[in-house]
C-alpha cells in the first residue's frame, strides 16, 4: 500500500519515510508541499475512474504557502478521495487546532515529535480500516445485482 508523506522540511520526510519503510511500508512518497501533492494526486486533472495513487496521506499542518488545514479541504473535494485516510501531522496541539483539522476532513491527528510506534500503530489502523471499507462497499455492490428490488 502507497503512503504520501507532505512536509516542507526535507528532514522530516526522510525521518518519516525511513520510519515507514522500517516498519514495511515499501511504496512511500514524500513531497514538499500542498501544491506538489495537489500534483501528483492530480486533483485539479479531470475526473478519471482509477483508483487514487495513494492509500493514505500524511499532511503537514503548518506549511508555507497553502496550509495542511486548506489542503486537505481542497483534498476532500475530489470524489476520488472522500474515504482517503488523511493523517495530519503537526506540532500544533492545541484544541481549535486539533478541531479545525477534524472540521476539514482528516481521518487521524498525530503530534510532532512523533514516536515511530504511534505512526505506525495509526498507519496500520488507517490503512485496515480503508481496506475493511473497500471490501465492504465490493460486497455491498455484489449483493446488490441480487437484490429483488432497487431503491
Amino acid at each position: 500500500m502507497s503512503i504520501l508523506v507532505v512536509d516542507d522540511i526535507e528532514d522530516v520526510r526522510e525521518l518519516f519515510k525511513a520510519a515507514l519503510e522500517s516498519g514495511g511500508h515499501r511504496d512511500v512518497i514524500a513531497v514538499e508541499s500542498a501544491a506538489a501533492a495537489f500534483s501528483f494526486l492530480e486533483i485539479d486533472a479531470p475526473l478519471t475512474a482509477g483508483a487514487p495513487p495513494v492509500d493514505m496521506v500524511l499532511l503537514d499542518i503548518v506549511m508555507p504557502d497553502v496550509d495542511g488545514i486548506q489542503a486537505c479541504s481542497r483534498i476532500r473535494l475530489d470524489p476520488r478521495y472522500a474515504d482517503l485516510p488523511i493523517v495530519m501531522t503537526t506540532s500544533l496541539d492545541d484544541m481549535e487546532s486539533v478541531d479545525n483539522a477534524f472540521q476539514c476532513g482528516a481521518t487521524d491527528y498525530l503530534t510532532k515529535p512523533l514516536k515511530v510506534i504511534d505512526l505506525l500503530a495509526c498507519v496500520r489502523s488507517n490503512l485496515n480500516l480503508r481496506t475493511d471499507l473497500a471490501n465492504r462497499s465490493a460486497r455491498e455492490r455484489e449483493l446488490m445485482q441480487y437484490a429483488p428490488f432497487r431503491f
